[in-house]
């Protein structure tokens, strides 16, 4: 039976289930000891990312990447990805990246057809936003160069909003 699981680094140290929505690295490993086509080669595999909509405005599937898993030595049945899928929030068929959202589902897929049963193994993380949602600042200055935290009663102020999750 094969395993797969996302990781946050290249280093594959720590299994991960949530990545961010911008610019974020994917890493899939994968554990499937019978897939050993060439004993005296390191083997390659492909994986299925695919990110669907969950936010329920009834998008579904997003987009799709595919993967190409190499084994890390000769017969040791464990297939890291060398490159990384980068979510992003525009993408195409023709590069590296995953187009994701907020809330969205991130799924990585393996299917192995050359062992007597087929084994079809796939992980689940979820799309999230920085984790300081927003940011207020106030600027006595219509540059926004000068932020400040004090006025006189009479000063004119503006204020900027930063609401990263609030892109729809």
């Amino acid at each position: 039976a094969s395993t797969i699981a996302f990781y946050d680094t290249i280093g594959f140290a720590l299994s991960f289930d949530t990545y961010l929505v911008h610019e974020d690295m994917v890493y899939v490993l994968v554990q499937d000891t019978d897939e050993n086509r060439d004993p005296n080669l390191a083997d390659t595999i492909v994986v299925e990312l695919t990110s669907w909509n969950a936010n329920g405005d009834g998008g579904g599937y997003i987009d799709t990447l595919y993967m190409l898993l190499r084994e890390t030595g000769n017969q040791t049945g464990y297939f890291k990805s060398d490159t990384y899928a980068t979510t992003r929030l525009d993408s195409d068929l023709t590069d590296t990246y995953i187009l994701t959202g907020l809330s969205d589902t991130l799924q990585a897929l393996y299917v192995d057809d050359n062992s007597g049963v087929s084994d079809r193994v796939a992980d689940t993380a979820l799309l999230v936003d920085v984790a300081n949602l927003s940011e207020q600042s106030i600027f006595e200055d219509g540059g926004y160069v000068d932020a400040v935290d004090t006025f006189l009663v009479r000063d004119v102020l503006y204020v900027q909003v930063i609401d990263t999750d609030e892109n729809r």
